[in-house]
């Protein structure tokens, strides 16, 4: 219990003040994604001069972005992080993460899991898709029932509780 007491300090101390990175690098990654998907496709790209070249420039949008960001006065940031420059130095850095902490993500995902985490976003946001996306989730989540980190629990309780067996091995989670 001190363990996790210690944990849960260090990570209010050092994590918490930082909600505004965080959160920003969530929001970012999943904006990024959306439009790497939907929006800055190749079969736009050749419709539209504006999308080329925005497909063509996809690596500087999240710290453009992340600076564009920043001079909305009233988006917060981290304890610290004071004047215009640092904002936008702050902001610009959290466009950056966005791009580089997915990859990390992406990569952990397919090692872990064996699972193309690019691929399942574009099934999951592309309605046509969705019986791909459908399939990984099914795939995904009998993965992890056969590993054990899941265990299936009816979601309608019975008419009498009375009749129903407890194991003990199970009564101290209950």
């Amino acid at each position: 219990m001190d363990t996790f007491r210690s944990l849960w300090e260090w990570v209010a101390e050092n994590l918490l003040p930082h909600w505004p990175f965080l959160l920003g690098w969530i929001i970012f990654t999943a904006l990024g994604q959306f439009f790497k998907a939907q929006v800055w496709t190749k079969t736009n790209a050749k419709k539209n001069r504006f999308v080329s070249i925005m497909r063509r420039t996809m690596g500087l949008h999240p710290m453009a972005i992340g600076m564009l960001f920043s001079l909305i006065p009233s988006v917060p940031v981290s304890p610290g992080v004071e004047g215009w420059g640092a904002r936008m130095l702050y902001w610009a850095s959290v466009g950056i993460f966005a791009s580089f902490g997915f990859n990390i993500v992406k990569q952990w995902v397919k090692k872990r899991y064996d699972l193309d985490i690019e691929q399942a976003i574009k099934d999951a946001v592309n309605p046509s898709m969705a019986p791909a996306a459908s399939a990984v989730a099914e795939e995904v989540a009998s993965r992890a029932l056969e590993e054990g980190h899941v265990r299936i629990v009816p979601s309608v309780p019975p008419a009498n509780p009375n009749d129903v067996e407890t194991d003990p091995d199970l009564s101290d989670e209950l």
